[in-house]
C-alpha cells in the first residue's frame, strides 16, 4: 500500500522551516503595560503590541500591528485596529470558566478544543 505525504506549504522549496518568537513587557505608562511580541521566519516578521492595564481589569487601551519584514495582509492589522478589551469579571468567589485549551492524554500536547 502506497503511502502519500502531504507536504505543509511552509516547507515547499525548502529543507526546513523556522519561526522565531520574541517578547518583552515595557511599563511604558504609568498605568499601563506595553506587551510586545515578534514573530520572525525567513520571508516575513511582525511585531504586534499591546497597551494593557494591570490586574484584574486587564483592559486594552490599543493595540498595532506592523510588518517588520515582508508583506502584512491589511485583514491581519484591520483585526487589531479595534481592540475588544478584557474578558468579563467574575464575581467574588465564583467558580473560574473552563479554558479553551485543554491538555491531551494522549498526545501530551496543547490543543484548541
Amino acid at each position: 500500500m502506497d503511502r502519500e505525504v502531504i507536504v505543509p506549504a511552509l516547507l515547499r522549496g525548502r529543507d526546513r522551516y523556522e519561526r522565531a518568537m520574541e517578547g518583552w513587557v515595557d511599563n511604558t505608562h504609568p498605568d499601563a503595560f506595553t506587551h510586545t511580541v515578534r514573530l520572525d521566519d525567513a520571508d516575513h516578521a511582525v511585531e504586534v503590541a499591546v497597551v494593557a492595564l494591570p490586574p484584574p481589569s486587564y483592559a486594552i487601551r490599543e493595540a498595532r500591528c506592523r510588518a517588520v519584514r515582508g508583506t502584512l495582509g491589511p485583514a491581519v492589522a484591520d483585526g487589531l485596529a479595534a481592540p475588544r478589551g478584557a474578558p468579563p469579571r467574575r464575581r467574588a468567589g465564583a467558580r473560574a470558566p473552563r479554558s479553551s485549551w485543554t491538555r491531551s492524554s494522549r498526545s501530551r500536547a496543547w490543543r484548541a478544543r
